[in-house]
């Protein structure tokens, strides 16, 4: 099966974007700031869920893409990629959680605890760009892009 790796390359370059932002943020806002700032809460909640978005949208992506079946919930589609063995077990354990802060920020966005939000933004952009390298491998050895 032929992935079309186009729009999956787009996604990734976008996602890979969309961390060097939070990265940058991270070294200009410090937690008073963040906790202070609806601003800076805003940008930074907003850039949390667009990469969040993005991993989710990179791993649907792939499983529809090579019919490695349909995950029930967000968070299955990390388990799924384990499975196939694009990503380590270990980590899709980790990373599902972020499926999971993703629907936080989507679903209950009002309720959200910004000191959670402060957590997640000092912490997954470097679990997001683990994501973008185990996937940019497999799709690498497998020739897909």
């Amino acid at each position: 099966m032929i992935m079309k790796y186009r729009s999956l390359s787009t996604k990734i370059e976008q996602l890979k974007k969309i961390t060097a932002e939070l990265e940058k943020l991270q070294k200009k806002i410090n937690k008073k700031e963040f906790l202070s700032s609806h601003m800076a809460r805003w940008a930074i909640e907003r850039g949390l869920q667009l990469s969040l978005e993005a991993t989710l949208d990179i791993a649907s992506h792939i499983i529809g893409e090579m019919e490695f079946g349909k995950a029930e919930n967000y968070k299955e589609n990390f388990e799924i990629l384990a499975r196939e063995k694009i990503l380590p077990v270990s980590f899709a354990k980790k990373f599902k959680g972020a499926a999971g802060f993703r629907n936080i920020l989507v679903h209950d966005y009002v309720d959200v605890d910004p000191k959670k939000v402060y957590e997640h933004f000092k912490n997954d952009s470097k679990d997001i760009k683990k994501f973008v390298n185990y996937v940019s491998k497999w799709l690498k050895k497998g020739d897909l892009l």
